[in-house]
Formats: C-alpha cells, structure tokens, sequence
C-alpha cells in the first residue's frame, strides 16, 4: 500500500489524475511501477536489475503517447485512444546506432601516416608525427589490456551450460545468469569496464553489444609488431579481441533467442595430413570462447569453396559442434539475393530477436569486400547482425610474407584507413565488428 501511495502521488504531481482515461491507459505502467518500488525497497531487485528491467519493459514511445494522451482535454481523449491489439513488444530494447569510438580508435583513423602501407608504425619506438603513441595514452591501454587477458585465462578450459537453457521465460532471472555465466569472471557481477580502471574510457562501446577493443593497426594482436621471431607468435593469436560478453547476455540474449555462427571460409583443419580435431583452428578457439560463456550455437553454415569429403570433415570437427553444422562444400557469392550469398538466408530465416556471428574469411578481394559494403548499407542486417569478424585483407607491408603482395594492377586493396573506416561504420550501425586473423 505504502508503494501504491507513492506511485499515486507520483502521477499527481504530474497532474495526470484528471483524465478519464488515466485508469485504462496507465494501469500497466502503474502495476509495473508499484513492482519495482516493492522490490526495491526489499533489496529483492540489484540496482542495476531495476534500470535494466525498467528500460525494457517500458517502451519510451509508448509513455510519451500516454503522456500526450492524458495532457489532452478529457473531452477529446476517447477518440484518440487506440483500441487495444497485439503489438510486438522488443524486450530487447536499445539503441543500435549509438556507438562512441575511443580516442586512440578516432585518432587512428584521422592519422593520415596510416594511408602509408605500415601498420606497426604507431608501436614503434621512433614513431613521433603527432605523438600518437602518448597523446592517446596507448600504452596505458595495452598495460591494462595484458593484464586482463592474463585475468582471462582463469576460464580458459571452464565450458558453461547454455545460459537460454537456465533462463525463466518471464526474465525473472535474467540479471542472475548473466551475472553467474556470462561476466568476465562469473559470479564476481562486475561490469566489463571495472578491469580497466584507468584505462576504461579507451575502450570502444556500443549500446547493443557493450566494450569492444579500439580499432588500431596492425588489424590483429599488437603482438604481431615485436621485431623479429617474437613478433611472428603472434600471428595466430585472438587474445586482441574483447567481447562484452555480460552485455550481450543482458541485451541480445533471451530464453528463445536463435544462435546463429555463420563461417564464410571454413577451415577447421590445418593439420592437412592427419584426420584429427584441430582445437587451435582460429574458428574453433572462437566458438568455445562463446562456450566458456555460455553461448552455445544452434545453427553452424560452414561455407568452404575447396572440395573436402564429407566424412573426413566431421573426423576433423569436434563432436560438440556436428549437431549444429551445415556442411555447405560451395564458395559463397556476393551478387545481392543470390542463393550462394549467406546474407540470403540470414534475412529469409532469422530475426533482430536472434543472436547472429558472421566470420567473413575466403582470401579474394573482389568478394569478401562486396560482401562487407553490402553488409553496411543493408539496415535489415543491421538489426539481424550482432557480431562480425572479417579479415580485411588490405595494402600493408608486414602481411606481404603471409599474405603476398597483391598485383595492384588487377586488385585494388584498401588502405589502412579505408579499413578503420569501415569497420567503425559497421560498429555504429549496430554491428560488433572485429579484425579476424
């Protein structure tokens, strides 16, 4: 009662209590008030629990038309009242175009050395035009980064139970699994920004899918840049990446969301000669790093335009994968509606609703790059899209030894900043997207 008096005198104060209507249309946002009030005042609800059920459960369009509704002359709010129907309400409810690049991010991208073909410039020592390395505090970044990777390991080897499997379809435990799965260190219910104390602002965030790591050159681990064969260690490593995996469970995971992994260049096996599991094949490591937080995938579409035998694909993947994988032997296409181009099928089947990875890796140009730029401009895949990886294969001299050089007569590669650019377009436009290796 002592709840109800308080939301009642809540409205008054808004002098909404004159309407006639004031019963039918706010008796929901009313009920669902007095809730929260209740818990709130019982410790039953975390501080953050409440601002998180309390931004997806009101739909700010709906109150402002309630608010316009009762402000109204009582005399005309009948006619203007709609009648009631089923809507489709978006728990999931956030902003997807809101994305704040970090400052070494938005640095590197308006540093014109980067139109140079080098992309360990800024790690070296002797780099002192626009004194980037120091005015972007990027070795406070890097300190701070190792050592949560070194947090990290903790979970290394720990595979969790799916988090949908263990969520109440009222969301009433929504905040619980996310916390005790999902966090950095589950169960410890710190925000992903808490292990980067001083260093937390150089982190790149979006509404959607939370921290990711600053888009910056060399387009992998900066590891890559250590001189020598030190440096060379660092070629195959994902450590760079940083998944906000807490805010993804809490923003785009739900209890009957699909999870969708799609691989575009699927290579699970680089140990050519042998028919085994190859668990340090970069896709594999990247699918159990979403299993080590509880996400595990319902549909796996492998794409692979080399020929491999059915039988001897399933020998080389693990067992854990095979009930979710569609072997797809067929090079992808990028003209738009294709059947072969994976986008296609991503529309025709699934929803904002569902939690969508793409993997975009098949080593030709004048594909992978349509394919990204189609991605970008198509606002439908902007909302069905959460995460995306894609190795960009662009002009930049220390992957000539792996990659290459290009015949740029015939091959016309982007710059440095070409690629910042279009990878930070994709981020705000609601799409987590990562360098791949």
């Amino acid at each position: 009662l002592r709840c109800y008096e308080k939301v009642r005198g809540r409205y008054k104060k808004k002098n909404l209590h004159n309407s006639k209507r004031y019963f039918q249309i706010t008796v929901m946002n009313i009920l669902f008030l007095i809730l929260l009030c209740y818990n709130n005042n019982n410790n039953g609800l975390h501080r953050e629990s409440i601002r998180f059920y309390s931004r997806r459960r009101l739909s700010s369009s709906l109150l402002l038309k309630n608010r316009q509704l009762l402000s109204s002359d009582p005399k005309t709010v009948a006619h203007k009242v709609p009648k009631f129907q089923k809507q489709e309400i978006n728990y999931l409810d956030y902003d997807a175009s809101h994305y704040r690049p970090s400052l070494i991010e938005s640095n590197a991208i308006q540093n014109k050395n980067f139109n140079s073909n080098s992309g360990c410039v800024i790690w070296k020592s002797n780099f002192t035009t626009n004194n980037f390395y120091s005015s972007t505090k990027l070795g406070l970044w890097k300190e701070e980064f190792d050592n949560f990777v070194k947090l990290r390991q903790r979970t290394k080897n720990i595979i969790l139970p799916d988090i949908r499997k263990l969520m109440n379809s009222d969301y009433s435990n929504h905040e619980e699994i996310c916390s005790k799965y999902t966090d950095v260190v589950p169960g410890e219910a710190m925000s992903l920004k808490q292990y980067f104390p001083n260093s937390y602002k150089l982190l790149s965030y979006s509404e959607k899918l939370g921290y990711m790591e600053p888009l910056v050159p060399p387009l992998r681990h900066y590891g890559f840049c250590i001189p020598g064969d030190e440096g060379k260690h660092y070629i195959g490593n994902l450590d760079y990446i940083l998944h906000d995996f807490g805010h993804m469970c809490r923003h785009s995971i739900q209890h009957s969301t699909k999870t969708v992994f799609i691989d575009m260049g699927a290579n699970y096996n680089f140990n050519k000669d042998m028919d085994t599991v190859d668990e340090y094949a970069p896709t594999i490591r990247l699918i159990n790093t979403y299993r080590r937080h509880g996400i595990h995938f319902d549909h796996i579409y492998a794409y692979e335009l080399t020929p491999i035998d059915t039988e001897r694909v399933y020998k080389t993947t693990p067992t854990y994968i095979h009930a979710a994988l569609h072997w797809i032997n067929t090079g992808v296409n990028a003209e738009i509606n294709h059947l072969h181009n994976p986008f296609t099928m991503i529309k025709e089947r699934y929803t904002a609703d569902d939690f969508v990875v793409i993997k975009l890796d098949i080593d030709t140009v004048h594909v992978e790059l349509p394919l990204v730029l189609q991605l970008l401009k198509d606002e439908e895949l902007h909302k069905i899209v959460n995460v995306f990886y894609f190795e960009h294969h662009v002009d930049m001299e220390e992957m000539y030894p792996y990659w290459g050089k290009w015949d740029t007569a015939t091959t016309k590669l982007s710059t440095i900043t070409e690629s910042l650019q279009i990878f930070s377009e994709l981020r705000r436009a609601g799409i987590a997207s990562h360098y791949w290796i």
